[in-house]
């Protein structure tokens, strides 16, 4: 016999038209079979596990009734996790074993189908895309109604006007939405169904009735649009950007605001067209809850292009300076492509912000653009005073050291990695990264003739003095490669006779 929860599960998805009766027999008697073998399992498992269900549309269904049942890995015991944090660990209350809450699905592809019409909304729909005359004190919901188009509009001459049915029962009721007329024809599907959706959402926002089973079958019809197989290239990104922003726009309208800020990251790194008051809404969002995902940043990025470029202003100069300022000095994805594009953003914006340069150096220098990494950190080193902190000054001019090597620039890679002790002569690493410098660079090549040559000798004793100073300060420290390398090359210049 299934428990309450599970058939409450089976008797909304079937009520929704997401499965048959087929199927939930089935599942049921799936389910069935694994208790008697003593298989901890829910019906939500089996329906997703046999292709019945999508797992967004699992979550979106235990959203609607309050409940999201996780099986405990050790004894198997059913809790519900829907008020608890996702990615979170919760001890199970029968064995004390820690079970996960499990992240939100993102559906990309192959993550069902939609089985149903947007359902209408409201039974006098007006046929006008446009919503009333906007003002300063028009309410943000209804200001966003005014926005650009989610996807961008194909030219008058390839698109063709189609009347869009809202409600199967009641096919007189329609919005107009224009579809493309040329093209791949799943593109141009993909696309309608989108323009349909986001017609629905304009009219929930004119009514204000929103009802969470139509925000789950708006975001069915995104999915659907990301799960159809398309020709790789320009028209996919296309399609895929505004099932994405359809996706945030109206979890933004349902006050899904993480979610939101979630799906808006997807369609910003895809470059689809994000309405400026929706790229507004969501800076603002990421400044009052402090967050800096990866797909915070690529909502930031493009709201300082757009910015940069005189679409927009910021709001709130100061306050969103220092916000940022202070993002770009924390930001510990320097390496990461989505940090690189930001702090880009980021430094057109405020080009003489030495925090900025010092942290787009970094990203740089990770990703191997090495000239633009030089570039930066020479313009942060001339703002070492920006940069609070003798540590992290002596991190500036030490990275632009490596750089410089890198470039195959070694005296001045050589001068500045000392540059950087002196800063702060706490630098371990700098001690010893300067010390297997002048031992690779000039005294190995020429170690025989070190009793010969002052000038060798006095390299020969600096990397002996830095080498010998961090060793010390590494004592009991793991032996890194590195380290070990050190106390080798120690040895040998410590065997040279003294002069």
């Amino acid at each position: 016999m299934p428990s309450r929860g599970d058939q409450d599960l089976g008797e909304l998805a079937l009520k929704r038209n997401l499965i048959s009766d087929t199927q939930l027999e089935r599942a049921l008697a799936l389910l069935e079979e694994k208790t008697r073998r003593r298989e901890p399992s829910s019906l939500g498992d089996v329906l997703v596990d046999q292709e019945y269900l999508s797992p967004d549309s699992l979550y979106l269904l235990e959203e609607i009734l309050g409940r999201r049942i996780v099986l405990c890995p050790g004894c198997g015991v059913k809790m519900n996790v829907f008020r608890q944090r996702p990615g979170t660990a919760l001890p199970c209350p029968r064995c004390r074993e820690q079970v996960k809450v499990p992240e939100r699905p993102i559906s990309l592809a192959g993550l069902g189908r939609a089985t149903m019409e947007i359902e209408v909304l409201e039974r006098e729909c007006a046929t006008t895309d446009m919503a009333p005359a906007m003002t300063e004190t028009t309410p943000a919901e209804d200001r966003l109604a005014a926005a650009e188009p989610l996807a961008a509009e194909p030219s008058p001459a390839e698109t063709e006007v189609v009347p869009v049915a809202l409600d199967e029962l009641s096919p007189d009721e329609t919005a107009t939405v224009r579809r493309p007329a040329l093209g791949d024809p799943r593109v141009a599907e993909c696309l309608h169904s989108l323009r349909a959706a986001e017609a629905s959402i304009e009219l929930v926002q004119r009514t204000q009735k929103k009802k969470p089973a139509d925000l789950w079958k708006i975001l069915e019809l995104a999915d659907q649009a990301l799960a159809t197989d398309l020709p790789h290239g320009e028209e996919e990104r296309r399609v895929q950007g505004a099932a994405f922003l359809l996706r945030a726009r109206a979890q933004w309208v349902w006050g899904e605001w993480d979610r939101a800020i979630e799906d808006l990251g997807l369609a910003a790194a895809s470059a689809a067209p994000v309405p400026p008051e929706l790229l507004l809404w969501a800076a603002k969002y990421i400044l009052s809850e402090n967050r800096a995902s990866t797909g915070c940043l690529a909502i930031l990025t493009r709201f300082l292009e757009r910015t940069a470029a005189g679409e927009m202003e910021l709001p709130d100069p100061i306050t969103f300076r220092t916000f940022l300022i202070r993002l770009a000095d924390t930001d510990d994805r320097a390496e990461g492509e989505a940090s690189y594009q930001f702090l880009r953003a980021l430094a057109a914006l405020f080009p003489m912000d030495g925090r900025v340069r010092f942290r787009l150096g970094l990203a740089a220098y990770g990703l191997k653009a090495t000239d633009e990494a030089i570039e930066h950190l020479m313009a942060a080193r001339e703002r070492l005073a920006e940069i609070p902190g003798r540590e992290a000054q002596s991190k500036v001019v030490m990275t632009l050291a490596e750089a410089l090597y890198r470039a195959g620039r070694r005296e001045e890679a050589c001068e500045y990695m000392e540059q950087a002790i002196k800063i702060d002569p706490a630098n371990t690493q700098a001690r010893l990264q300067c010390g297997l410098l002048l031992w690779t660079e000039w005294v190995k090549p020429g170690f025989d003739l070190v009793g010969m040559n002052p000038e060798l000798a006095a390299r020969a004793r600096k990397a002996q003095r830095y080498l010998r100073q961090a060793v010390d300060s590494l004592a009991g420290a793991e032996e890194s490669s590195k380290l070990k390398k050190a106390r080798q090359i120690l040895a040998k210049l410590e065997s040279l006779p003294r002069t």
